[in-house]
């Protein structure tokens, strides 16, 4: 099975690293799986990737899931006719500490096309009370986790 991740880089940060640690575990999965990452913003990469990555230009043709990794991402993802299923991993709230247009946020948050995906039971309450409840919460970008929810 096949899927995408979408991330603005893998630059310094914690996200990247444990988006990236998580990936490099895939391949320990019993069952074959192809993971491409696709990013805004080629940066320095931090850990050695055991992945396919590719310009997010590359992502319109992708047909298979894909998961976001924040709002810029799952507009993105929002584009993506050929996707099959589009999720999106809420690793940060985003909208608490930054100013976004209310009807930006809706759309992306309250769409039936995107799947939410929360990165904690805190994260899960607060996302519910605000927007829709997310479909799982998954700690850490957990590869177990996450790939048998987008084989579902």
């Amino acid at each position: 099975m096949k899927a995408g991740v979408i991330v603005e880089s893998l630059g310094m940060s914690q996200r990247a690293m444990q988006i990236t640690r998580s990936i490099n575990k895939v391949p320990s999965l019993e069952e074959y799986w192809d993971i491409v990452l696709f990013y805004t913003q080629y940066d320095r990469i931090l850990l050695s990737p055991h992945f396919a990555m590719m310009d997010v230009a590359e992502i319109y043709g992708f047909d298979g899931p894909i998961i976001s990794t924040n709002l810029e991402t799952s507009k993105i993802a929002l584009g993506c006719k050929s996707a099959t299923k589009k999720f999106f991993y809420v690793w940060d709230l985003e909208w608490t500490h930054k100013v976004f247009d209310i009807d930006e946020l809706n759309k992306i948050y309250m769409n039936p096309e995107i799947k939410l995906i929360a990165r904690s039971e805190e994260h899960a309450s607060i996302i519910e009370n605000c927007w829709k409840k997310p479909i799982a919460v998954i700690e850490n970008f957990n590869h177990e986790k996450l790939t048998e929810l987008i084989s579902k």
